[in-house]
């Protein structure tokens, strides 16, 4: 059986017997299939198909051998009010881990939520000082990494 590198322009049903489909490409060749098989496609992706030419001469698809890579987002852009709540909640964990440190679990419950709430806003005060504010200027071409501030 032949494969074949193909990219899929169009995606139909027959009309007559909607159990079967087709597969149109760029490269002006056509490929019967069932037409649950085309939920296997995008319009636009390239694939590497295997695929028979039955007794009539017409050209059938058997299976798909590689998809399309998926694009991954190495790097989301950081939200900068997310960004200070992370920084914020970090150091409550490192004071509070600090402060437990050693202590039964009974002795951490006996303290009073109203310091624990008097330690977080000790540290978004302190965060908030130390926030740049105003436009990034960069002095380099390729230090620029296309995070947004």
């Amino acid at each position: 059986m032949p494969d074949a590198e193909i990219t899929v322009q169009y995606l139909g049903t027959n009309k007559k017997n909607p159990k079967f489909g087709y597969i149109k490409t760029a490269e002006e060749e056509t490929y019967g299939c069932l037409s649950e098989q085309l939920k296997q496609f995008s319009t636009g992706q390239v694939y590497t198909i295997r695929y028979h030419v039955n007794d009539k001469g017409y050209n059938e698809f058997d299976a798909v051998l590689s998809k399309p890579p998926v694009k991954q987002n190495v790097r989301p852009a950081t939200n900068p009010a997310d960004s200070d709540r992370m920084a914020t909640m970090g150091m409550v964990n490192a004071m509070l881990n600090g402060i437990c440190y050693g202590r039964p679990l009974a002795e951490l419950l006996e303290i009073d939520p109203i310091d624990i709430a008097k330690l977080i806003g000790l540290c978004n005060s302190g965060l908030e000082r130390s926030i740049i504010k105003g436009k990034q200027v960069l002095r380099r071409d390729d230090l620029d990494d296309e995070i947004p501030l």
